[in-house]
């Protein structure tokens, strides 16, 4: 019998942020939330535990899982983080029995990256993510089937996936928790200035 129990993928980052605070006070789901470290992102790490506390204190309690993974990486690499992120999920779901993973992508997300760079991600749409997901378990022949939700897919404009901006989901987060949100690649302590989050934050007013 599987266990009652969700995962949420959380990076310390303003969509995972909003994610988390909006299903712990929205629905009554025990969930398993679930922070993984690759190559040694320590102030990420920081960062993270910080929050997980707050979170914690402020809302209701819920099972922290964290992991060190550390792998040689180069750009193509960097490129496909969501899915190195999702096949090692799909590893504690075989081990945990759990079949539904929340990943931190809304509508808003799309939006500014077309903004940006006049293409939007097509791997958030034609399918492609969920395999990543369920390659371990399918692969151990196991019967857990693991389902990735998505803002964007699940509410498709309302509910949790309402908000419009990133600047707009930023404000619904309490001020302690803006404080310790992850606003760098370059997982430095405060805005680097130069990479794509820093001049996505920037631009839409999140300081």
């Amino acid at each position: 019998m599987l266990a009652n129990k969700e995962i949420i993928l959380f990076s310390g980052g303003v969509d995972s942020s909003v994610l988390l605070k909006w299903l712990l006070i929205n629905t009554t789901t025990d969930y398993a939330v679930v922070f993984i470290n690759l190559n040694d992102a320590d102030i990420q790490e920081n960062r993270v535990e910080k929050l997980v506390k707050i979170y914690k204190n402020k809302f209701r309690d819920f099972e922290f899982i964290k992991i060190k993974f550390q792998i040689k990486t180069d750009k193509a690499f960097d490129q496909m983080i969501d899915q190195v992120l999702l096949f090692l999920t799909g590893i504690i779901c075989f081990r945990q029995g759990l079949e539904k993973v929340w990943l931190g992508h809304f509508s808003y997300c799309s939006f500014h990256h077309y903004q940006f760079n006049n293409k939007v991600d097509q791997f958030w749409y034609n399918n492609e993510l969920p395999p990543f997901l369920e390659s371990f378990p399918k692969a151990s022949n196991s019967s857990i089937k693991p389902k990735l939700m998505l803002p964007s897919h699940v509410y498709q404009g309302k509910h949790l996936d309402s908000f419009q901006t990133k600047k707009i989901a930023y404000d619904y987060l309490d001020k302690e928790i803006q404080e310790h949100t992850r606003s760098c690649y370059h997982f430095e302590e405060s805005f680097c200035g130069v990479c794509y989050k820093c001049k996505q934050y920037e631009r839409f007013g999140i300081k």
